[in-house]
């Protein structure tokens, strides 16, 4: 009796192992952020920078694919992508990440990032595209390239990856909607991008959730499979307690 409650224990607890597990696979794989999406109308979203981008004919566009994506249908290696994070998005750059920028292409990343230290919340700094607003305290004392920095330590900076680079800057909100009356910033962002190097800026959607077309029916299919292999295991499982709760109750 006492092997036959074990038994039934161990099956019902695989049994919601499998479960949770599965729920994760079938689950968006990111969450639906707007803070930082040039969608977002709210005053932390990008539409009226991307907005102001496209008025100066910029060649920039929404990538709304994943990253693996980007790799196989971008091969001449000078794409500039850029990614703002948001509000409680947290990142790193990953190996193959670092991999396809040493090709040559170019990431920023507007995230909260860098160390918080004694810096005024709110600063404005002088440049050739007119006064830029910055609102962190964060900063990055390391030996990294600064591209706008003050007594404090650098506020934009950028990695040089073998052909390519990374730019980091500490706010997300570098040219939200809320800097739309302060100009420096939309220019300075684009002037950011426009002098790396690349031929396209593509803006990263996909990491708001934003997905085109292809890639939703791509994904949904794998869902249904997912799907299908969960309802199929849950009925293995429910077949499998329903034998082992018989066996138990009929000793």
């Amino acid at each position: 009796m006492i092997k036959s409650r074990r038994k039934l224990w161990l099956f019902v607890g695989l049994f919601f192992s499998v479960i949770i597990l599965l729920t994760l696979l079938v689950a968006p794989s990111r969450n639906q952020l707007m803070s930082g999406s040039t969608f977002g109308v709210a005053p932390d979203g990008y539409a009226a920078w991307y907005e102001f981008m496209q008025e100066r004919n910029a060649p920039i566009e929404r990538w709304q694919k994943s990253f693996k994506t980007l790799q196989q249908n971008y091969s001449d290696n000078s794409i500039t992508l850029l990614r703002v994070y948001g509000k409680s998005a947290q990142f790193a750059v990953s190996k193959t990440e670092r991999e396809w920028v040493k090709k040559g292409n170019t990431l920023v990343n507007l995230a909260f990032q860098g160390r918080v230290t004694e810096a005024p919340f709110s600063t404005s700094h002088e440049t050739d595209f007119g006064a830029v607003k910055i609102e962190t305290t964060r900063r990055n004392t390391d030996s990294f390239k600064a591209i706008l920095k003050d007594d404090f330590g650098a506020i934009i900076w950028q990695e040089k990856q073998s052909e390519g680079k990374i730019i980091y800057v500490t706010t997300p909100y570098l040219a939200a909607n809320a800097y739309k009356l302060s100009p420096g910033n939309y220019d300075f962002l684009a002037n950011l991008l426009e002098s790396s190097g690349g031929n396209k800026i593509l803006v990263d959607e996909y990491i708001h959730g934003y997905k085109d077309k292809e890639t939703q029916e791509i994904e949904e299919t794998s869902n249904v499979f997912c799907l299908f292999t969960k309802h199929y295991i849950i009925n293995y499982f429910n077949s499998r307690i329903s034998d082992c709760l018989n066996s138990y109750f009929c000793l």
